[in-house]
């Protein structure tokens, strides 16, 4: 409870410097009148101590005011001792949450035992108008002020003031009580003496918890929150970390984790790397780095608690800690959290002075007119009246960031001071005029330049407590070419610049920006981020609280700083910051930042304007809005990247085949056009798709028709909407197979455009397609839960489509063909004992993609949403994605995916949104047998009477004399096929009589039955990569053959035999299109023939991996690959997958192994009696192997294996 303390004045109050006075509108004064309000009879205390707080107390001076309530000094009538009253209006608590949020601030600190480091509660009392709080009267001032204020700091000062955090900690934790905000500015001394207490303070944000459970909101403040806040899976461990923060803080002045910008601060939060090399580091005892280390672990399992804090030895022999000043850089440090308000508020004046006489007259005008009770400050209401009179139409949610932004003293109001900060953002007048103006402030002696005495001069002149170090750190940030003054060009490239950099000037760009200011550092020896300089606090964060339905606007990045109230606010009433990983709402009021991408869809007239018009030009490429629209027609622009000079544009076209179903009309037509049109081959994607590469502009509507006039379609494969809908390849007569392919195709249907701008553009508007089933029609005319748009031509995705792309899989229980759990939408055929399908388990929130070095994008696994009866399947299906239209993020296209929209909102959040978009309450997920991954190679029953063949299609590319017999035999037996997700493809309808010769012809193009392709080569999958894809940072597709080469090698090397395998998965970027994620061993592009390694992933592809390794070298594969797989042969369980192994040894463990290994030890048995029955052949093997740099036991199995491969082929040799 922030006004629970009166903060000690200064003596530097009372020596303003008189140099400089200008005439200042900031200056103008007003007498405030109090305005009285109507009552509100609703009860938010459950046992308050009466309801006239009058018998027991007179409130005197007012010792702070904020949005929600006014803090005064209450005296008791009996006693005559001081406390502190806050009083909050009870129309402040607009909503139950609100009410909630009080109410359960009240119920912990009655709950909590007396504690001398703890605030007390002595009373509360509730009449009509507000909430009367009583408590203990902090008049010690804060933590940092103390220590500043005394002029040197030591280990021992940070360990018995850490001693005191953690007991609090613990006292909180023994009662149930999560803190959720521990930071400095929470702990105040009592009084002013030496000896006084250090109370912890403002449980506005804590919270109840019980042993075991978990909370996903993401409340705390910025620097402070644990890196499990952010992930929204945290429990009672996130207090030692804020702790751990406060003693980094405490050792060294600033945070441990921070960036210039907020996207940053979060990543440095997950990354959780921790800095021990600079000053004064070095000179802090190895005790207290590893206590700090300890309570900062990011894995809460491993992390201290604050019994074993509290008996750690740094803390234990506190008064043995050494007692040596660590020096002025922490001073100076520590210096700036007790200065930055007054340095705001300086800067405030600075840019109302760049006004003139006749713009500060229409300011004062307006000010005048808003002030209705010539208060001399004017609240939200009045202000929101006044600017629509004035022009200003500002949507809600803009004007409480606004207010909130330009309050500099946290009284709710704003006086004419601040109202003039707000009339510059809203006019734009930061022209360079006022830069001149601001400009020549600061430069006294008009040499052009601001030099460090002035600087120096201009800061002292609103007070003496600025310190060297910052006003060197200032300079040195801003003098960019390093003469020791600040040039206006220099001066200019700041103000106008996208973060604030300067001290003094960044609280004034936050009025500007509306966002949070963040500075690069400030020096390099001296980093300070700038949301200590630029605001009066680093403050709270807290949930948001709306109505599901209407999720807020996000900033830039996925990580938000924006503003709301908090029960933080509600108790102190200040104005706390608030952390949001929020969607966007189209229409909303609020104007949101909206990427390129959302802006070209708009002005497309569904997705024709321009690419209709860049189709018709000789230009062999399209423009950038062109380039994007194509993508919704199923293509992609490309250049060859191999080759130099002059860009060689082509394009990569995707067809949509739901289940992988290709008739043998459209798997012929396909053939011939790779001949024709593209580069003579075939891709199989991971999709179930085909994609033609190299096709030229002047081709596209040749092509393009051609796949529509035969039955085929590209429509969606690409785009910001449902991509192809996968499905198990196998062609089963199943009931649960024959339904679940079924659901997929009418799923396909369901979410498939409307508006014919597809046939618009490459059949001239003719509509070639098959009738729909009638359930898939109602479905998508289906308005009941305003999930439509009306009269659009695109019911269900209006003109914005949906924010990225969406993928959907459908499969059966057991089979995990599809990688479930990697997709936006997983549907599972849920039957009865009979196999009759009686509906679907939902699982949402998957997907694979993310960017290098920005830990706030990851892949994601879906989690389950709920069953549903097979009947509704449509229409929850339509109510998900709705949910991800209206909410999924538009204006940062790296956190637009659906999972991010999961990940920010928890999936009882998500659930509650859909459930009133379906119109239903979802019913628990119904239990599953465990998952396998079938490929369905080799010779199978379809089950009724005909026979279907899976065919091993390394990295799906087809071509050459493989291509060439593929298509005879399907063209000769006439044979449908399918296209597996892992790139494989599956001959359909196969009569016995052709299983023989189909078997010969196909192998002697090296389509082998699976026993005789390395089970490796099985379930490895590779993206295109290069040369074409121009998100290819490494090779892929080109670069699998040689490392499965590679991993067979170091398995004969280390001794594991040939039917053992494991996952391995390579894509040459991040984006994950051959989910490698999922993998065992997952190769990510990372560089230039370098990669990323991840582990963890398991054969049934259930588990998600995580990064292992960074930037290893093509050629250093080995180095890695041989300690683990040999550790894995050697310490592995009984049938235990190297995934599994992976993660029960952890990567500590794995890099222990990697780190000291110095290849394989020498074995006694110096041949395998096994293959070699005497000694001298052996050694004859041996001469040969070493010809060919391999063992005599590798060049063995290797001939051995052809042998027997060439004699199944029905081959001699």
């Amino acid at each position: 409870m922030g006004n629970c303390c009166v903060a000690p004045s200064g003596s530097s109050s009372e020596k303003k410097k008189e140099k400089r006075k200008k005439p200042n509108p900031f200056a103008i004064d007003y007498g405030a009148t109090k305005a009285s309000g109507s009552g509100n009879k609703s009860t938010v205390l459950k046992d308050p101590t009466g309801d006239d707080i009058s018998q027991q107390y007179n409130l005197g001076r007012e010792l702070g005011r904020g949005e929600f309530g006014i803090t005064y000094l209450a005296i008791d009538v009996e006693t005559g001792e001081k406390y502190a009253c806050k009083s909050i209006s009870k129309k402040k608590l607009r909503t139950a949450v609100d009410i909630e949020d009080v109410r359960r601030e009240v119920e912990i600190m009655k709950h909590l035992p007396k504690h001398p480091n703890v605030v007390s509660l002595k009373d509360t009392y509730e009449d009509d108008n507000a909430v009367h709080i009583v408590m203990e009267l902090c008049e010690g001032g804060e933590l940092f002020d103390r220590i500043v204020a005394r002029g040197h700091y030591t280990e021992r000062a940070a360990a018995a003031v850490m001693k005191t955090i953690v007991e609090v900690v613990q006292a909180c934790h023994r009662q149930g009580v999560i803190h959720r905000d521990l930071k400095p500015e929470n702990f105040l001394f009592a009084n002013k003496k030496e000896t006084a207490a250090l109370k912890a303070i403002d449980f506005g944000l804590s919270i109840f918890f019980k042993p075991g459970e978990r909370f996903t909101e993401i409340v705390g403040s910025p620097y402070y929150m644990a890196p499990e806040v952010l992930k929204r899976n945290y429990g009672p461990e996130i207090d030692v970390w804020s702790a751990g923060v406060i003693l980094y803080i405490l050792l060294c002045g600033v945070p441990p984790f921070w960036a210039e910008t907020e996207q940053g601060v979060a990543q440095a939060i997950i990354r959780s790397v921790i800095d021990f090399k600079r000053d004064p580091w070095p000179k802090v005892s190895d005790n207290a780095k590893d206590l700090v280390k300890r309570m900062l672990d990011p894995d809460p399992n491993k992390r201290l608690t604050a019994p074993e804090v509290l008996e750690h030895p740094w803390i234990q022999n506190a008064k043995k800690a050494p007692n040596v000043p660590l020096g002025e850089t922490v001073k100076a440090r520590l210096k700036q959290f007790s200065v930055m308000n007054k340095l705001k508020k300086r800067a405030l004046k600075v840019i109302a002075e760049h006004l003139s006489v006749e713009e500060v007259a229409g300011i004062k005008e307006a000010f005048d007119k808003m002030d209705i009770n010539k208060r001399g400050k004017i609240n939200l209401e009045e202000l929101r009246i006044g600017l629509q009179k004035i022009g200003h139409q500002i949507p809600d949610a803009d004007l409480q960031i606004l207010m909130q932004a330009a309050d500099v003293d946290g009284d709710g109001t704003l006086n004419y001071g601040e109202f003039v900060a707000v009339s510059v953002h809203l006019r734009k007048m930061a022209n360079d005029e006022h830069l001149h103006k601001a400009f020549a402030f600061f430069d006294l002696n008009q040499s052009g330049y601001i030099e460090i005495e002035e600087l120096r001069d201009a800061l002292r002149d609103e007070d003496d407590t600025n310190n060297e170090e910052v006003i060197n750190a200032i300079m040195h940030d801003v003098d960019t070419d390093k003469d020791g003054r600040i040039s206006y060009e220099e001066f200019a490239a700041m103000m106008k610049a996208g973060r604030a950099r300067h001290v003094t000037i960044s609280g004034a760009y936050f009025i500007f920006s509306n966002r949070l200011p963040f500075s690069t550092s400030l020096q390099k020896e001296h980093p300070i981020p700038t949301l200590y300089l630029s605001l009066s606090k680093p403050r709270a964060f807290s949930r948001v609280s709306r109505p599901l339905a209407t999720p807020t606007n996000p900033g830039d990045d996925d990580v938000v700083w924006g503003r709301a109230r908090s029960s933080s606010e509600r108790s102190k009433g200040s104005n706390s910051e608030v952390l949001r990983i929020e969607p966007v709402k189209p229409g909303t009021s609020a104007e949101p930042k909206r990427s390129k991408v959302e802006i070209f869809k708009e002005q497309s007239n569904f997705i024709r304007y321009p690419l209709n018009e860049e189709l018709l030009t000789d230009a062999p490429n399209i423009n950038e809005p062109a380039t994007q629209l194509i993508k919704f027609h199923g293509s992609y622009q490309q250049t060859n990247r191999d080759e130099r000079g002059s860009k060689s544009y082509s394009f990569m076209l995707r067809t949509k085949n739901p289940c992988g179903k290709v008739s043998n009309e459209l798997y012929l037509a396909m053939d011939d056009l790779a001949d024709q049109f593209g580069i003579g081959t075939l891709r199989l994607t991971t999709r179930q798709t085909f994609q033609l590469h190299g096709v030229l502009k002047k081709d596209l509507k040749t092509v393009m028709s051609t796949i529509i006039r035969n039955m085929g379609s590209t429509l969606g494969a690409c785009g910001d909407l449902n991509r192809n809908v996968l499905a198990p390849a196998a062609p089963l007569a199943r009931k649960d197979y024959l339904f679940a392919q079924e659901t997929a195709e009418n799923i396909a249907a369901l979410l498939t455009p409307q508006s014919g701008f597809y046939y618009d553009m490459w059949v001239d508007g003719e509509r070639i397609m098959s009738a729909e089933p009638p359930e898939v029609v109602k479905a998508r005319n289906d308005n009941s839960h305003g999930t439509n748009f009306p009269d659009s031509p695109e019911p269900i995705y209006g003109t914005q489509f949906l924010p990225r792309k969406f993928k959907v899989a459908v499969t059966v229980p057991t089979d995990n063909s599809v990688d479930i759990l990697t997709n936006d939408i997983g549907v599972v055929v849920v039957s009865d004992d009979d196999g009759q399908p009686l509906g679907f388990n939902l699982y949402v929130g998957g997907g694979m993609g993310r960017t290098h070095r920005v830990e706030t994008t990851f892949p994601r696994l879906a989690e389950p949403l709920g069953y549903v009866p097979k009947e509704d399947i449509l229409y929850v299906v339509k109510a998900i994605v709705v949910t991800q239209r209206d909410n999924g993020r538009r204006d940062d296209r790296k956190y637009s995916r659906m999972k991010y929209l999961l990940s920010s909102w928890g999936i009882e959040k998500f659930r509650t949104v859909v459930e009133q978009y379906y119109g239903r309450k979802f019913e628990p997920c119904r239990e599953l047998p465990e998952w396998e991954f079938k490929s369905y190679l080799g010779w199978h029953e379809q089950g009724d009477g005909r026979l279907f063949c899976g065919l091993h299609v390394d990295n799906g590319r087809i071509k050459g004399t493989m291509k060439k017999t593929l298509r005879e035999v399907i063209e000769k037996y006439k044979l449908n096929v399918r296209i597996t997700p892992n790139q494989n493809l599956v001959l359909c309808d196969i009569r016995r009589a052709w299983k023989r010769p189909i078997t010969t012809t196909l192998a002697q193009v090296g389509l082998l039955d699976p026993r005789f392709v390395d089970p490796l080569n099985i379930t490895a999958m590779a993206c295109p990569a290069l040369p074409l894809c121009p998100l290819a940072i490494t090779e892929a597709e080109r670069g699998i053959p040689d490392i499965l080469k590679r991993v067979r090698s170091v398995f004969d090397k280390v001794g594991l035999k040939y039917n053992e395998a494991i996952v391995i998965r390579i894509t040459g970027c991040p984006n994950g299109c051959a989910r490698p994620y999922m993998a065992e061993l997952g190769f990510v592009g990372d560089g230039p023939n370098s990669y990323q390694l991840w582990l963890g992933g398991t054969p049934n592809q259930m588990s998600l991996a995580k990064c292992f390794m960074n930037k290893v070298k093509i050629q250093e594969l080995e180095k890695v690959m041989e300690p683990l797989f040999y550790y894995w042969k050697k310490n592995r369980q009984s049938r235990e997958s190297f995934g599994d192994f992976t993660n029960r040894l952890g990567f500590e463990k794995l890099q222990e192994y990697v780190d000291k290994w110095e290849g394989l030890p020498e074995s006694s048995n110096r041949y395998n009696l096994k293959v070699f029955t005497d000694r001298e052949t052996y050694n004859r093997v041996d001469e040969l192997a070493k010809l060919q740099d391999k063992t005599a036991h590798q060049l063995a199995m290797d001939v051995i294996r052809n042998f027997v491969a060439s004699q199944e082929n029905g081959k001699t040799e």
